[in-house]
């Protein structure tokens, strides 16, 4: 029987996708919860790697949120490149913009980075387990509308998911703790 692996916030570090995939067999899945496209050393190298491995399920995280919101805006805002920029992704800008330039921008990326699913459900033999990027509570003070799909990408709290009874387990990523 094939495994499944979770794995969130690689941000940009290559050799910890090289590590896994040494790891992992061939049957296996590895659902990543996101944030690949910034920060570290080979961040563009890395959202392109993980998008063509069959073996792995892209899960958008807030930071691929981030860089679909600068491409959408054509790459030409000012405060969608600030937020990405500060948020590390200034190497990514530069070499998405290096090997779209002249291409129209709302092709495949924006396609891509929109239709990326922020939530996974994985049938184990010890039970449902439902996988996002981050944690999620009902009625977010910061959050006015589709505060579902917001809460999945940005949320600092964890479990309080309305729907508990519905999954045995609840895995995400964005929050480090001790």
């Amino acid at each position: 029987m094939p495994r499944a692996f979770a794995v969130s916030d690689l941000h940009g570090c290559k050799s910890l996708y090289d590590q896994i995939n040494a790891f992992i067999e061939p049957d296996d899945i590895v659902y990543f919860l996101g944030d690949a496209n910034d920060r570290g050393p080979n961040p563009w190298e890395l959202v392109k790697l993980i998008r063509a491995n069959p073996q792995w399920i892209y899960i958008k995280g807030n930071h691929e949120q981030l860089l679909e919101s600068w491409i959408e805006s054509k790459c030409d805002d000012d405060v969608d490149a600030w937020r990405l920029e500060r948020n590390g992704g200034g190497y990514t800008m530069t070499h998405f913009l290096a090997e779209n330039y002249g291409k129209e921008f709302t092709d495949d990326w924006l396609e891509f980075f929109f239709n990326l699913p922020t939530s996974a459900v994985y049938e184990s033999a010890k039970g449902t387990i439902f996988m996002s990027h981050s944690g999620y509570i009902d009625r977010h003070p910061y959050v006015k509308r589709d505060y579902k799909t917001r809460n999945l990408l940005w949320c600092r709290e964890h479990f309080n998911f309305p729907w508990d009874d519905q999954y045995d387990y609840v895995v995400h990523g964005h929050t480090p703790i001790p």
